[in-house]
């Protein structure tokens, strides 16, 4: 369970907002906030070069804006066993326009359930042609089976290590998917209700993923050991 709860309430910046070049944020809840300029988690300004990010453990919902925004074109971030629920921007959002030399973002076992509002939406998305420095592995973008909510990642280029992500929708982003080439055969039918994110029976989601032991605590968000090829 998340040690404490950041409620952005009505505020229209983001709940917590990233300068420094250092930064950890973990074993939070995080919500809240008004307005499309209101992302839970936003990353900007950093030093370039000598800067490093890490969003661990945390749980990130009921959201009007994206859920993590990464804005510096060199931020070298690592995300990692958390949970976006219902936040109305994309889940995961980066929103340079290419990478400086230096990038770095790393995201493993992340889901991200999200609903439109307005444009269509993703769960992770960038704005860069090329994606090189993104590397995305054992993660899940959830559409919540409506279409028009847009695809569950829209990340081109990808770095090649990337690998063993699944979405609900027919989306096609190379090596960054298991299956390859494309969406998972089933939709990620984990239930919604307050408490229980977890993958639901069925779900296309099951046994899909690799073993990031060698990466990453092998712990996830639940402080359950994580088995090799298992959500």
């Amino acid at each position: 369970t998340p040690h404490a709860v950041v409620n952005n309430g009505s505020g229209t910046t983001p709940a917590i907002q990233v300068f420094d070049d250092h930064v950890s944020v973990e074993w939070l809840e995080i919500r809240g906030g008004s307005g499309a300029s209101a992302d839970l988690v936003s990353v900007n300004n950093m030093t370039a070069g000598s800067n490093r990010f890490l969003l661990r453990q945390s749980l990130l919902n009921t959201g009007t804006a994206n859920g993590v925004n990464i804005i510096d074109a060199d931020a070298v971030a690592t995300l990692y066993n958390n949970m976006l629920t219902e936040v109305a921007g994309h889940g995961i959002y980066l929103s340079p326009a290419s990478w400086a030399a230096g990038a770095s973002i790393q995201a493993y076992n992340n889901t991200v359930a999200w609903r439109s509002n307005g444009p269509t939406r993703y769960g992770f998305q960038s704005l860069a042609a090329a994606n090189a420095p993104v590397i995305l592995r054992n993660n899940i973008g959830d559409n919540r089976g409506i279409a028009s909510y847009g695809l569950g990642f829209n990340v081109a280029g990808l770095s090649p290590s990337s690998s063993n992500n699944v979405s609900s929708s027919s989306d096609t982003t190379g090596p960054s998917h298991s299956p390859a080439g494309g969406g998972a055969s089933a939709s990620i039918n984990y239930a919604l209700a307050p408490a229980n994110l977890h993958l639901t029976s069925g779900s296309g989601g099951i046994n899909q993923g690799a073993d990031l032991t060698g990466l990453m605590p092998a712990l996830d968000i639940d402080s359950q050991l994580r088995p090799a090829s298992a959500w």
